[in-house]
């Protein structure tokens, strides 16, 4: 079993986030764009690009592509 079919085991690292704000971060860190998470997650598009603002905030950071540095210094440091 590989870390994309199974997020789950990664959920644990982000206490602070709900299980869909964390699969949102874990699937925008792999890659996929709003329109494939939304698909994934059964939402629209925009739903999925207001998660990724919330999660901007959340981390307190000002560009989206720094939310996969995120993901991997929680795996990598834990």
């Amino acid at each position: 079993m590989n870390a994309l079919s199974s997020p789950q085991r990664w959920k644990k690292l982000f206490p602070e986030l709900t299980e869909k704000q964390f699969l949102c971060l874990f699937y925008y860190s792999i890659g996929f764009n709003s329109k494939r998470i939304g698909t994934l997650m059964h939402c629209e598009a925009q739903t999925i690009r207001n998660q990724i603002q919330i999660l901007k905030q959340i981390f307190y950071i000002d560009k989206a592509s720094d939310l996969r540095a995120v993901l991997l210094l929680r795996i990598f440091m834990t």
